[in-house]
């Protein structure tokens, strides 16, 4: 999916995309990836950086439709309060565990 091209490694990607780097043209800079498995959901992948930021995710998919993603006030690596991470199980559910 695209939300693992910013989650994986560089080795991974490079195991799983033919990687082309697009030029620089006024501070962006481009990469396109194309899966090395055919017939996957995508066709290809372009993603769009500015100053190692990125802003745009653009991708093909089988049906050759472009989806654009833009981003904007990227925030890299921020510290999230462990409060956002709670977890109340709602009325009416029954919780399996498995024994941990």
């Amino acid at each position: 999916s695209p939300a693992n091209l910013f989650s994986s490694d560089l080795q991974t990607l490079k195991s799983n995309y033919e990687i082309t780097y697009q030029g620089n043209e006024s501070a962006l800079e481009s990469f396109i990836l194309i899966p090395k498995k055919s017939g996957g959901f995508y066709q290809s992948l372009q993603i769009d950086f500015v100053k190692q930021d990125p802003v745009a995710l653009e991708f093909v998919d089988s049906l050759e439709q472009v989806t654009r993603i833009e981003f904007d006030d990227v925030i890299i690596n921020s510290e999230l309060a462990d409060s956002l991470f709670t977890f109340e199980v709602p009325p009416d559910v029954d919780v399996i565990s498995n024994g941990d």
